[in-house]
């Protein structure tokens, strides 16, 4: 069984959240955290195995170019209505796609420990880190 089966039958059955129901975890690095943020550096097997673990905990994981900010996207959401971060988009921009799952992938594990704040207010357009 693949990483993407395995991930796919703990999907839960039943209403799973819409991109557009949810909210954007609206929390912009802070230069000290810009400057960390270009430091982390995942090697292919560190990235894999973040990969591996947001996929086989249901995540769901799009890179896509984003107009509003001019940049590349990744975007990490959960489809769980029982999930702690169900409802809430986290999301990452840089200069190429993997640069935008990186930042993603650093405010997940690094900035919230899994654990995605609610209600951060308005939209930024500050620039992203790369």
């Amino acid at each position: 069984m693949s990483i993407y089966e395995k991930a796919r039958a703990t999907m839960p059955k039943g209403r799973a959240v819409r991109f557009n129901d949810n909210e954007f975890v609206q929390r912009e690095l802070t230069a000290d955290e810009k400057k960390a943020c270009k430091q982390f550096v995942p090697t292919q097997e560190e990235m894999e195995a973040a990969l591996d673990h947001l996929c086989e905990a249901g995540y769901r994981i799009s890179l896509k170019w984003d107009d509003y900010s001019s940049s590349q996207a990744a975007y990490i959401q959960h489809p769980d209505l029982k999930h702690e971060n169900a409802g809430l988009v986290l999301s990452g921009r840089g200069s190429t796609p993997l640069r935008a799952l990186r930042q993603a992938m650093y405010k997940h594990f690094v900035l919230f420990d899994g654990v995605w704040p609610r209600g951060t207010g308005a939209k930024s357009s500050e620039e992203f880190d790369d």
